[in-house]
């Protein structure tokens, strides 16, 4: 064999190697710098006008630049669209897919573009499956899931799907009572039983409805693929219309997008 030939064949299998190794070093999943929970109060805390010092957690930070305090303000308040905040917002736009009734207020079409709103119900079947056909096919749809009800039934049903739970960008429970019977966590809420394509932590975030029993990261796996990110946002108040909740809410969805 040519010697030139051993050559070339040793630089193009350094290649593949080195290649091979930049992309599984890309893909490695990267710690959040920032903190959703303290993004959240912070978001809040701002909508309910009382601005925060945190540049780190500040939604012009992790949004954009036009949403300063007196834009979210605005924004909030307005019944139209605000120029900076609302195309910000819609920059990181998914399809809010609620299973249970919607338990959060959030706001207004207007001022959230692009976020398109789909009630699945409580229960698994043909409808339900029919209306996740014709939201998958759309290979370009990202989601996010809220939980108000049954949360023993979703994650039964969310198993059992992971071309939805791979292209979903965050869970929340709000408001969604765990109990009585919490045995499913164990069974259901695992790693291994939630798993995504790609090597990373789907984020969970509970606005806790209350009760005593909440849902925690599971222990990490020994493969090192967790699938599983707990981020507790605090209490929903039960019976109240908060809308600086579900705004700020919106706020923490569209940063993690």
């Amino acid at each position: 064999m040519n010697p030139n030939a051993w050559v070339v064949d040793a630089a193009l299998w350094s290649a593949v190697v080195a290649l091979t190794a930049m992309a599984l070093w890309l893909s490695r999943p990267v710690p959040r710098a920032w903190d959703p929970a303290r993004m959240f109060a912070v978001c809040r805390s701002i909508l309910n006008g009382q601005p925060v010092e945190d540049a780190l957690n500040h939604p012009r930070a992790r949004v954009g630049v036009a949403c300063t305090d007196t834009a979210l303000l605005h924004w909030h308040h307005s019944s139209g669209p605000d120029d900076g905040v609302a195309r910000a917002v819609g920059r990181h736009a998914a399809t809010l897919l609620w299973w249970g009734a919607p338990s959060v207020t959030l706001p207004s079409s207007k001022r959230m573009p692009g976020w398109e709103t789909v009630e699945l119900g409580t229960t698994a079947g043909p409808k339900l499956e029919a209306t996740l056909e014709a939201l998958l096919a759309d290979k370009a749809r990202r989601f996010v899931v809220l939980v108000s009800q049954e949360p023993a039934a979703f994650f039964a049903f969310f198993a059992d799907v992971p071309g939805l739970r791979d292209r979903t960008r965050a869970v929340v429970l709000a408001g969604a009572e765990l109990g009585p019977d919490t045995s499913w966590i164990e069974t259901t809420f695992r790693h291994e039983k939630l798993d995504l394509e790609m090597d990373h932590a789907l984020p969970y975030l509970t606005l806790r409805a209350g009760s005593e029993v909440q849902l925690r990261t599971p222990a990490p796996e020994p493969t090192g693929r967790d699938s599983i990110e707990v981020i507790d946002l605090g209490e929903q108040r039960p019976n109240v219309s908060d809308e600086a909740t579900g705004a700020a809410l919106l706020l923490v969805l569209a940063a993690l997008g």
